[in-house]
């Protein structure tokens, strides 16, 4: 329960962290690049950060992933009015 203390408390410094850089005026300067940078950075970091929460979860239920059907629509012939 120590460790899970720890974790937790470690993941809330860290996102303190992230919370006072996106609060710097000099992020968003030169055409939001480092903000962009950074953004990316921060989904990396928190999704190695939370690893031991999502993974077991992850691995207990996979997901089929995503099923791309081809050939899904089918060529239809107009209608042809009739000449009567």
């Amino acid at each position: 329960m120590d460790f899970l203390n720890w974790y937790l408390g470690l993941l809330k410094a860290c996102f303190e962290y992230d919370i006072t850089v996106y609060s710097q005026p000099w992020i968003y300067w030169a055409l939001l690049v480092p903000v962009t940078f950074y953004t990316a950075f921060f989904m990396v970091k928190w999704a190695i950060l939370t690893l031991p929460f999502w993974l077991p979860i992850r691995l207990m239920f996979p997901s089929e992933g995503i099923k791309i059907s081809f050939n899904t629509y089918k060529y239809v012939r107009k209608h042809k009015p009739s000449t009567h």
